[in-house]
């Protein structure tokens, strides 16, 4: 019963970020038997002063806070 009020560890799979100049890019990609395949991609307009607060914000209106990335 605790474990529903702990975080959990990781999602599964690898997040790929790339950072631009007026956006951030990225791709979350799981492993399914021996292909991967990417379940998730797209970008979010950045304002060039301020990448970390932007980059903090798509992941986690995404659900990637907690990605390995790449």
């Amino acid at each position: 019963m605790l474990g529903w009020f702990s975080k959990s560890t990781q999602r599964s799979g690898l997040l790929a970020v790339s950072i631009e100049p007026d956006a951030i890019k990225f791709a979350h990609v799981q492993y399914a038997g021996e292909r991967p395949h990417a379940t998730y991609w797209g970008s979010v307009s950045s304002d060039p002063s301020d990448q970390a607060s932007s980059l903090q914000s798509a992941a986690k209106e995404h659900g990637f806070g907690r990605s390995t990335c790449t």
